[in-house]
């Protein structure tokens, strides 16, 4: 019987299956950015490194959003991958247009969580800057039972233990437990070694390994994971 439902955040509540370095670069080709898929990935990887020296426990869903864009441009300004002409005014464009899709992901995903909320106990489970509770707060997704930042805990996906912590909060067990993500490596590998079920949301990630066969279910909408709980408590749906 599941008890107990673990999401992460970034790329699963937020953009409903969406790895950020899918959705960043989705938003850089609508604003026609001259850059090379390539280059933009490697700004992407250089700015998740230089952002944890940037971000404050007090940011917000949008001022995270910016920080990063910000970071990425400058990467791909320093490496002369894009010229400066222009470039604040598209920054905010970017900004801008992130903030918009990802509050509207938000809120279909907070109405979600408010309906599992009344059966189960819910937490949030993400590799984050250390400021995930503000951007929840901020967004209205910390009413849950328990929020679990890695740069806080220290402890960072893959490693079970994150979820662990989760659990242990909980006081749950991990066979009563699903955890849904949209990687399969950070989310579901992890949570699968633990006894967890596991629900890989997969629409664009990052990565995808040759063999998904860990997952016990795989989803195309965050929306679906009503209907496979109910499956799994053999309720009728």
């Amino acid at each position: 019987m599941i008890k107990n439902i673990l999401f992460d955040f970034g790329g699963t509540l937020d953009t409903n299956g969406i790895h950020w370095s899918e959705k960043f670069w989705e938003v850089y080709k609508e604003f026609n950015v001259p850059l090379l898929k390539s280059d933009f990935e490697a700004a992407f990887v250089s700015s998740n490194i230089k952002i944890k020296e940037l971000i404050d426990t007090n940011d917000d869903l949008k001022s995270t959003l910016r920080k990063e864009v910000e970071c990425q441009f400058d990467f791909l300004l320093q490496n002369e991958f894009l010229e400066n002409a222009g470039t604040n005014h598209l920054i905010e464009e970017i900004v801008e247009k992130c903030v918009h899709d990802a509050k509207s992901e938000i809120i279909k995903s907070r109405k979600l969580l408010n309906r599992l909320r009344k059966n189960y106990k819910i937490g949030i489970v993400s590799n984050y800057h250390g400021n995930l509770k503000t951007v929840l707060r901020s967004e209205g997704l910390d009413e849950v039972d328990v929020i679990i930042d890695s740069e806080v805990e220290q402890i960072f996906k893959p490693d079970p233990k994150i979820f662990q912590l989760a659990i242990k909060r909980l006081q749950a067990k991990p066979s009563e437990t699903v955890v849904i993500g949209d990687s399969y490596s950070r989310d579901i590998d992890p949570a699968k070694k633990l006894g967890c079920t596991t629900v890989w949301l997969d629409v664009k990630s990052y990565t995808k390994p040759k063999d998904t066969s860990d997952a016990d279910y795989t989803v195309k909408s965050l929306y679906d994971i009503e209907k496979i709980i109910d499956k799994i408590n053999n309720k009728k749906y």
